[in-house]
């Protein structure tokens, strides 16, 4: 867990290691804003986190209080953009960021995924799941730990669809068009392997050239040139913004888990 301020917005930044899934939320809660933190436990092989407040546990996947005296009080943590890339692409296009370094002061091997000796570096390298979870059914389109770009929107995430990593890159798509819950969005993919989502104009689709997107740059059907910011699409006359949709990677397992009923590009069994 991460607690943090990024302009006047406070942030946490939850990583679920099982799921393989960081989602960033709005931690302002009414008029309290409370401090996040990791309990220990799990549903589904996936962390609950606790706020500072009440001590009452949240789904990391939902942003939802599932134990405590929030639960049945309509509460909902609002999900904001992340993207998980390479140091040198983010660094490229934003080189004024400050970063969390690794020395920390505390004894842990920050390491590549891959190294030996790096932390949870066997349980990547593994198709199994440390713990069991339930999965809708027997048969499933993907492997449990097969990577997806989520989207989920709506009041508890009523709205989802996930893209399947490998669609991305073995095909060199670059670019999906696409629509979720009837809202259409464009799904790009940059140099660094970081995937963003943006809404996307109804009569118009994007070039699905892969160079345009690593060039950080996106051409429509009609001609016109986009900018790729973190923040929106921008119209190469800044005349028109295109708003950032959130989303983030994880396992698929987590998804199907979580989100049993909702549909996966590409695989139409899986709706």
């Amino acid at each position: 867990m991460a607690n943090d301020t990024v302009g006047d917005i406070p942030v946490a930044l939850a990583y679920c290691t099982l799921c393989n899934s960081a989602i960033l939320f709005n931690r302002r809660i009414d008029d309290d804003t409370p401090t996040f933190g990791s309990s220990g436990l799990l549903y589904r092989s996936n962390k609950l986190m606790f706020d500072s407040s009440t001590r009452s546990l949240w789904n990391q996947f939902a942003g939802t209080p599932v134990v405590g005296q929030l639960v049945g009080q309509d509460v909902q943590l609002r999900m904001l953009a992340v993207v998980r890339t390479t140091w040198e692409e983010w660094q490229r296009e934003h080189p004024d960021t400050m970063v969390l370094a690794p020395e920390t002061g505390y004894e842990r091997a920050y390491l590549k995924p891959e190294t030996q000796g790096a932390v949870y570096a066997e349980y990547f390298a593994s198709p199994f799941l440390m713990f069991p979870t339930s999965l809708p059914n027997a048969s499933q389109p993907l492997p449990a730990k097969a990577e997806v770009f989520v989207i989920a929107e709506g009041r508890g995430g009523k709205t989802a669809k996930a893209y399947p990593i490998l669609i991305l890159i073995l095909e060199q798509l670059g670019i999906i068009n696409d629509s979720v819950g009837g809202r259409p969005v464009v799904i790009v993919r940059d140099a660094g392997g970081g995937i963003r989502a943006y809404e996307r104009p109804r009569q118009s689709e994007f070039s699905s050239e892969p160079a345009a997107a690593t060039q950080g740059r996106l051409v429509d059907d009609q001609g016109t040139t986009w900018i790729v910011t973190e923040r929106a699409l921008v119209s190469n006359d800044e005349a028109i913004e295109l708003a950032r949709v959130p989303g983030h990677l994880a396992y698929w397992f987590a998804f199907a888990a979580f989100r049993p009923n909702a549909p996966l590009f590409g695989v139409p069994s899986a709706n």
